[in-house]
């Protein structure tokens, strides 16, 4: 077999090779930035849920808690009261944020280009007490 052949049949196998890890390395990239936004939204309900269990009735002082700990500008904080503010009872604090794909290849799994995580966190509140509770 000519020299010439094989020269050009290894720069074809190169470039299929290249492609491929190419698109590992972009996923692997991008679902790290995935977990490290995650890991950050977890932080920051956890944070905010236990702002909130000793202060129930600040509920922009339960946001900006959470939001400081994510730091991003676009995250989304919701607190919600399982029953009543007041202690004894839950309260549950969701953070919400959109995460842009930097690799191309992997918009091809998700076309829009943007993943929406959210994160979540229980605790129960502290204090005020319940009236009419002894």
């Amino acid at each position: 077999m000519p020299r010439y052949r094989l020269r050009g049949q290894s720069l074809v196998e190169f470039t299929f090779i290249v492609i491929f890890l190419l698109i590992l390395l972009g996923g692997i990239i991008d679902v790290g930035r995935a977990l490290a936004l995650y890991v950050r939204l977890a932080d920051a309900a956890e944070e905010g849920a236990a702002y909130a269990s000793v202060h129930p009735t600040d509920t922009a002082g339960i946001e900006a808690r959470a939001l400081a700990q994510t730091e991003s500008s676009t995250a989304q904080v919701t607190v919600t009261f399982l029953t009543e503010p007041c202690a004894g009872h839950g309260v549950e604090v969701r953070v919400q944020d959109e995460l842009p794909l930097i690799f191309p290849f992997t918009r091809w799994f998700w076309p829009q280009g943007r993943v929406t995580l959210h994160a979540q966190a229980i605790h129960t509140v502290l204090r005020p007490l319940c009236t009419g509770n002894p």
